[in-house]
């Protein structure tokens, strides 16, 4: 079935269900089209906040708090403003205090994107060895391989400010946005935004 015709099979006793399918087809619209990707995932956070709300729910609730916040993270960053980090940092400090070990492994890749994105590079190595010592790193392959496709962004940022403090080639050009997430967008280091 498509995407349409398992959204209109659904009923209202399995409004999770909903919620499931807007949240991961969201996230699989990341690259292709992040401003649809954006309103299914408001969408999935709608019916999951009414569920949390009755007990239901909780980790795909707060999951989905993270996601609409790196989501408009990135809509933000990639409209060339510089958006601050306030709302993820908070939705990962919820997915922290209830435990969700996982979760807060790919919360943290998410959250060092921004930061490298916005030029924070202390910041996000901070996060990346908060995911790399975590005792759950090992077990899960996902999470090493984007572990290792963010810290491969992260050595041509560094490479990138070395070169622009430093120029060591006459054909270095200057730019004033390198980095872009891969949204429909061209740059010279792409940050990955499907990090889920």
């Amino acid at each position: 079935k498509t995407y349409h015709q398992y959204v209109d099979t659904i009923d209202e006793r399995h409004l999770n269900y909903l919620a499931f399918a807007y949240m991961d087809s969201a996230r699989g619209l990341y690259r292709k089209d992040i401003v649809c990707a954006q309103e299914r995932m408001y969408k999935a956070y709608k019916i999951l906040s009414d569920l949390f709300h009755t007990g239901k729910e909780q980790r795909r609730f707060y999951d989905c708090a993270v996601e609409i916040e790196y989501i408009d993270f990135v809509i933000k960053y990639n409209q060339g403003e510089q958006p601050n980090t306030d709302g993820i940092e908070s939705a990962i400090l919820n997915v922290k205090t209830n435990g969700y070990r996982n979760m807060l492994l790919k919360s943290y890749l998410k959250l060092a994107s921004c930061y490298m994105a916005l030029n924070r590079i202390n910041d996000a190595l901070k996060c990346m060895r908060f995911v790399k010592n975590n005792c759950d790193f090992k077990e899960n392959v996902r999470v090493e391989v984007l572990y290792n496709s963010i810290m491969k962004n992260m050595f041509d940022v560094i490479n990138h400010n070395i070169v622009k403090q430093k120029p060591i080639s006459g054909d270095f050009v200057e730019s004033s946005s390198i980095i872009k997430f891969n949204c429909d967008t061209r740059g010279t280091i792409l940050l990955e935004t499907r990090v889920w």
